[in-house]
């Protein structure tokens, strides 16, 4: 019995407080936040399931280095934004907050405002966040953890 205890392998979720994830194939959070592109797979396969074809609407999962800036993907940028305005102030809203976070667009990233927006919804390495344009410069954002 004490060798038993001592094979089994660590539960290194305690840190994070929450139980392993069947549906996860028995990954813990901290797993996913040391594999964040294996996980981000899986996220981006279930969230494209959800999303509405008829908004435009962009995913990014958020990897090392990310609170200084987020790129806008290219395709999105070119059909959306590029050539459709002259602002480079976005309007950020979610759900978590009644605030809008402006930031600041220099070519396809998101710049300034982008950090203190990241601070105040506690995104972390690994977590995906959903963009969804709302018409002018506004934007829905919607974090969501490692496990989606």
């Amino acid at each position: 019995m004490e060798n038993e205890q001592r094979s089994r392998p660590q539960d290194r979720t305690k840190a994070y407080g929450e139980p392993k994830s069947v549906r996860n194939g028995g990954e813990s959070r901290d797993d996913r936040r040391l594999f964040p592109r294996r996980t981000t797979a899986i996220c981006l396969r279930r969230l494209n399931k959800m999303a509405n074809p008829h908004e435009p609407h962009f995913f990014k999962p958020l990897l090392p280095g990310f609170q200084s800036g987020v790129t806008i993907p290219l395709a999105f940028f070119s059909k959306h934004i590029e050539g459709k305005t002259n602002q480079k102030t976005w309007k950020l809203r979610s759900d978590a907050s009644d605030q809008t976070w402006e930031v600041i667009q220099e070519d396809r990233t998101l710049t300034r405002g982008w950090k203190d927006f990241t601070t105040a919804h506690d995104l972390q390495i690994g977590d995906l966040v959903i963009f969804k344009h709302e018409g002018d410069m506004v934007f829905h954002v919607t974090p969501f953890g490692p496990s989606c």
